[in-house]
């Protein structure tokens, strides 16, 4: 199991305000140590609960218009 995250500010946004959680989990199946990998989903349920989900476009480039709605 491997995590990818991101932070990213809204560039209209306050210094303290506008800032998003983007984060992906890449799993493959359970390689012998399947207890652990039960137990960190388990841990994972309250904030999994928390999390929203939200459509976005094609990642090409490195500008605000990757944060546009899709």
């Amino acid at each position: 199991m491997a995590g990818l995250y991101s932070w990213w500010h809204e560039p209209e946004s306050g210094d303290d305000e506008g800032w998003h959680l983007t984060a992906t989990i890449l799993t493959r199946a359970s390689a012998g140590d399947q207890l652990f990998m039960d137990a960190v989903s388990e841990a994972s349920l309250p904030i999994s609960e928390r999390l929203r989900e939200y459509a976005v476009r094609p990642l090409r480039g490195d500008g605000p218009e990757l944060i546009l709605p899709a």
